[in-house]
C-alpha cells in the first residue's frame, strides 16, 4: 500500500503574467503518478501587472506569498520554500521558474528519477539544467546523468535532501543561489543527477 507523496511546487514572480499563467496552466495539466498530491507555493514579488490577481481568480488553490518587489530570485525562492516546509513535511519540493513550458510528464520523470536513486538525490530536468565541471550543460541521452551544479529552473529536492542542506542560502539576491545548493549538496556528499530526456 503506497502511502500520499506530498510536493511542493515552489515558484517566484514579478510582471509576467502571461508566463506565469501559463506556466501554472501547464502544471495543472501534469500526468501525476497515483496518490500524489502537488500543492503550489508562489512569491509574488511586487507584482504591478495584475498577476497575483489573475493566478486568484483561476487557481484559487495556489499559495500567494506577498513579497516587497526587492527578493528576486533567489529570496523569493527562500520565501516560498520557507512558507512550504512550514506548512508539512513535504515528501518532495520543485523548484520552477515562470518562464518554463513544462511538459505533462515533467513530474512523473523527476519521481521516478529520484525514486531510482532512493530518493536521496537532487534531480533536474534538463532545460537550463545541470552543469559538468567544465561549465558545459549535457544534452539528455536516455540515462541519468551526474552533474556537479545546476541552474534552477526545473529542480526536484527530496525530503531527506532538505533535511541536510535545508532551505536556499537568503545571502545570495537574485543569482548564484542555485548554483551554491550544488556544491552544498557536493560537499555534504549528495548527487545531483539530470533527468533522461527534456521536461520542459
Amino acid at each position: 500500500n503506497i502511502s500520499m507523496k506530498y510536493i511542493a511546487i515552489l515558484l517566484t514572480v514579478f510582471n509576467r503574467k502571461k508566463e506565469t499563467l501559463s506556466c501554472l496552466a501547464n502544471l495543472y495539466k501534469q500526468i501525476l503518478p497515483d496518490k500524489t498530491c502537488i500543492k503550489i507555493y508562489l512569491t509574488d514579488d511586487g507584482c504591478t501587472d495584475g498577476t497575483p490577481e489573475a493566478i486568484h481568480k483561476i487557481y484559487p488553490d495556489v499559495h500567494i506569498i506577498k513579497g516587497d518587489g526587492t527578493l528576486y530570485w533567489n529570496r523569493g525562492m527562500y520565501k516560498a520554500w520557507e512558507t512550504a516546509s512550514k506548512e508539512r513535511q513535504y515528501d518532495y519540493y520543485i523548484w520552477l521558474n515562470d518562464d518554463t513550458f513544462t511538459y505533462p510528464e515533467m513530474i512523473s520523470t523527476l519521481l521516478s528519477a529520484s525514486q531510482k536513486k532512493e530518493d536521496k538525490a537532487i534531480i533536474v530536468g534538463p532545460t537550463y539544467g545541470g552543469r559538468l565541471n567544465n561549465g558545459k550543460i549535457p544534452i539528455p541521452n536516455g540515462i541519468l546523468t551526474s552533474v556537479t551544479h545546476f541552474n534552477g529552473n526545473i529542480v526536484l529536492i527530496p525530503q531527506s535532501v532538505y533535511k541536510v542542506l535545508g532551505n536556499l542560502d537568503y545571502y545570495f539576491t537574485h543569482s548564484k543561489g542555485d548554483f551554491d545548493y550544488g556544491l552544498r549538496a557536493k560537499q555534504q556528499g549528495i548527487n545531483i543527477f539530470q533527468a533522461e530526456k527534456y521536461l520542459g
